[in-house]
């Protein structure tokens, strides 16, 4: 066996880690009353958040949770994905050098699949698993909207959102009786 010597200027954690404490035996345990949700979109994901509702003839719709907002210029193609709060969550672009790099034009229809394809990849990997999009009417017949939403779609982020479980049978319980 060897013996660790914690200088006196190591770090408060490092030297807590290296410490042995005695061993607490409790033979009754406390609940904590107060709960940190440390994901607080989790809710989202179990479809048991309430979904903000609008009017119905609010253009853009407000119902979602999760919303795409797709910008095509004649130099870029722009993907983002915002949170019903306003802030964006994920983002890609054709600029971006990893993406511009591997591209020979910036702005054509292979663009826009690939940068789908990349929003879809870095949707999954937050933990986005699927977006609502409300095409304009002036971008109906875009040949590189619909490029982009089937790369979007072919890397598993559906454009549809799901409904919330608004029911109180539809929302998963746990009994002992089942």
């Amino acid at each position: 066996m060897f013996s660790l010597r914690i200088s006196p200027g190591a770090p408060a954690l490092f030297r807590a880690m290296c410490t042995k404490a005695p061993a607490v035996v409790q033979n009754d345990f406390e609940i904590n009353p107060e709960f940190v949700n440390r994901n607080p979109r989790n809710l989202e994901q179990m479809l048991l958040a309430r979904k903000p509702s609008g009017w119905e003839w609010d253009l853009p719709s407000r119902e979602y949770w999760y919303r795409l907002d797709v910008d095509i210029s004649k130099k870029n193609i722009r993907g983002k994905v915002l949170h019903n709060g306003g802030s964006a969550v994920v983002k890609a672009y054709s600029g971006e050098w990893g993406i511009r790099k591997q591209m020979i034009s910036s702005s054509d229809t292979t663009a826009a699949y690939n940068v789908g394809r990349v929003l879809g990849r870095r949707c999954l990997e937050a933990g986005i698993l699927a977006v609502h999009y409300e095409r304009p009417p002036r971008m109906e017949n875009s040949k590189k909207i619909h490029a982009f939403l089937k790369g979007l779609t072919e890397e598993g982020v559906p454009i549809k959102e799901p409904d919330a479980l608004d029911e109180v049978e539809d929302r998963p319980t746990a009994t002992m009786y089942r």
